[in-house]
């Protein structure tokens, strides 16, 4: 009897951890019944949980750690979800996928027979590259056969010679890595790894895999998310890509090696700047062809920031380089855009080739073999802020040819942010640094985890590739966030052993108030009373703030000193005005912040 209730709680257990997997399948095919995504990424995409999910279901579906895999399951699942334009979609959802089958591998390794772990880090390669898998479409038999047997092959050797972290890093390297457009090279691949799997004891090298996964992982992730439209050369995915970056790879490679986990995540980070200087985004606005009704286009208007557009012109093989293609007038002055120079030749062929030391956004278009690359001339102009610059074909351009603005408008941050990605990027670099020093967390394996995203990051933001450069952008203060709650889980489990109770909360609230003013100006709740109140005593040493209001721009405010009484208490205005004289709005929240971070901490001691 007792043999029999344990075998019913075990198919329980396994039932339950098998639930997040078929909630995913159903929530993608029904996006694909209802028309919302397209059969083959649905199929790819459960392809890839099912892979993974269901054996670590069967030989580890337990614990917190399996609650936390499964949990990568929303990311993915907003991915396909929440972005209906193609491109940005194929782009997301892929590197999302992979941190979720690694997640559930991770999860399960320890719980699995050592005898069943190179099987599991196979299952692990299969289903990082069904991650990718849209890029297979147009490959024949062969070629996705044999992609497939080497991404088995390589993490099932690698686990079976250098154990689990080398079959990770070789798992995600494989699955980045186009081997379908060499099945030669690749069958190579598959004979040499099922040698080296076989011949051989085990030597561990999870150190020094672990000390290389920011930078490789990172890398990893990236090439997923350009996996579907493979071909691209690097030198163009990085147009600042120059030879010294080599030089710096390898002196990574070699110092992080020596160093702890956190300190080798940081190395890895700087060593991405190799690959050159941030590049702007482009405007967040649809594409159009000049001509028809868009003869005559006036643009958004401009806000002080660089103005971006990206211009491309198709059906020109004849036309002459330097030939007058638009014709952009603002402050009174016309440019005269050229080809060449200031649009790229593009075709459905494929990729033209812009004039040499041209800023080039390239955009993908179709899938798998049938792919091809756009590009398109990126220029800047300084347009005064408010007004509307007007766009027009030049009128002596053949009507054959077709100029299409990809892009036209201020190169600025996601309204209503103020802060570009690579801005996003260093403040939450800097933050977890701090909690990785605070908490001595920086020796610990989890410590490269928030490096990695943030890596990942910084190959966005140097990219030229749209629309992944635009949706860095868009997602940079949720790669942010990740990299913090990255680093403060892991010391928060360490300071709440030492019973600093203060510091955990203290290490989530600061960051996220120094954030807060550069995520959105105080429009709603009762921030903006409590703000009006301390400039009325910063600037007129009173609580007349009659005065202090702006009723033209937010005439909500009128309530706030209604029949001559303050709509709220000025108590916390009073309380919060030392730290507003030092930091603005800033300093009011981070002294806020650690109001509550003191209040966590008294309510923890005296609960205990």
């Amino acid at each position: 009897m007792p043999v029999t209730i344990h075998k019913e709680i075990r198919v329980g257990v396994r039932s339950l951890a098998w639930a997040s997997t078929l909630a995913f399948g159903v929530l993608a095919f029904g996006l694909s019944a209802l028309g919302f995504l397209p059969w083959l990424e649905a199929a790819w995409a459960v392809a890839a949980i099912t892979l993974v999910f269901v054996p670590t279901g069967w030989w580890a579906g337990f614990g917190h750690r399996r609650r936390w895999a499964e949990a990568m399951l929303l990311p993915a699942a907003f991915a396909l979800t929440m972005f209906g334009g193609a491109p940005m979609r194929r782009m997301l959802a892929p590197p999302l996928l992979l941190l979720a089958v690694w997640a559930a591998v991770a999860a399960a390794w320890d719980r699995v027979p050592e005898r069943r772990r190179p099987v599991l880090a196979a299952f692990l390669g299969v289903a990082a590259r069904a991650a990718v898998g849209v890029g297979l479409t147009g490959f024949g038999m062969g070629s996705v056969v044999i992609t497939f047997a080497l991404a088995a092959a390589g993490p099932w050797a690698a686990a079976r010679r250098y154990g689990r972290r080398t079959s990770e890093l070789t798992a995600l390297m494989l699955a980045a890595i186009p081997w379908q457009r060499w099945p030669m090279a690749g069958l190579v691949a598959v004979l040499i790894c099922l040698a080296w799997g076989v011949m051989g004891p085990l030597r561990d090298r999870d150190e020094l895999a672990l000390r290389w996964l920011p930078g490789v992982a990172g890398a990893a992730l990236f090439g997923a998310a350009l996996a579907p439209w493979a071909g691209l050369p690097l030198s163009d995915v990085f147009p600042a890509l120059g030879w010294s970056f080599g030089i710096v790879a390898a002196v990574t490679l070699i110092l992080s090696s020596r160093l702890p986990p956190g300190l080798a995540g940081a190395l890895w980070l700087v060593a991405a700047f190799a690959l050159g200087p941030a590049s702007a985004p482009p405007a967040d606005h649809r594409s159009f062809t000049l001509g028809g009704e868009f003869e005559l286009v006036s643009l958004s208007r401009a806000d002080g920031h660089p103005y971006a557009i990206d211009l491309a012109v198709a059906g020109a093989a004849d036309v002459a380089e330097g030939t007058p293609v638009a014709v952009l007038e603002f402050a009174g002055e016309q440019h005269v855009l050229r080809l060449g120079e200031e649009a790229a030749v593009w075709s459905a062929a494929g990729r033209g080739p812009p004039a040499k030391g041209s800023r080039v956004a390239w955009r993908p278009r179709r899938l798998g073999r049938r792919a091809v690359w756009r590009p398109a001339v990126r220029t800047h102009f300084l347009v005064p802020a408010g007004e509307r610059p007007v766009l027009s074909r030049h009128p002596e351009l053949p009507e054959e040819v077709a100029v299409r603005v990809e892009s036209a408008g201020p190169s600025r941050p996601t309204s209503p942010r103020d802060w570009f990605l690579p801005q996003w990027l260093l403040a939450a670099a800097l933050v977890v640094a701090a909690v990785q020093l605070g908490a001595g967390s920086w020796r610990y394996p989890s410590a490269v985890l928030p490096w990695l995203l943030l890596v990942f990051g910084s190959l966005a933001a140097r990219t030229s590739v749209e629309p992944l450069r635009l949706l860095g952008e868009r997602l940079s203060v949720d790669l942010a966030l990740a990299a913090v709650l990255a680093a403060w889980l892991p010391a928060a489990k360490i300071w709440l052993q030492r019973r600093r109770f203060f510091a955990i909360a203290a290490a989530l609230l600061v960051p996220l108030a120094l954030a807060t003013p550069h995520l959105t100006p105080p429009m709603y709740g009762d921030e903006p009373f409590h703000l009006v109140v301390m400039e009325s005593l910063a600037a007129d040493h009173d609580l007349d703030i009659a005065d202090n209001l702006d009723l033209e721009h937010h005439p909500q405010q009128g309530l706030y000193a209604e029949d001559g009484r303050l709509f709220h208490s000025p108590f916390l205005g009073v309380l919060l005005l030392p730290a507003y004289l030092i930091g603005g709005r800033g300093g009011a929240l981070v002294l806020l912040a650690l109001m509550g971070a003191a209040l966590v901490s008294l309510l923890a001691g005296r609960a205990r």
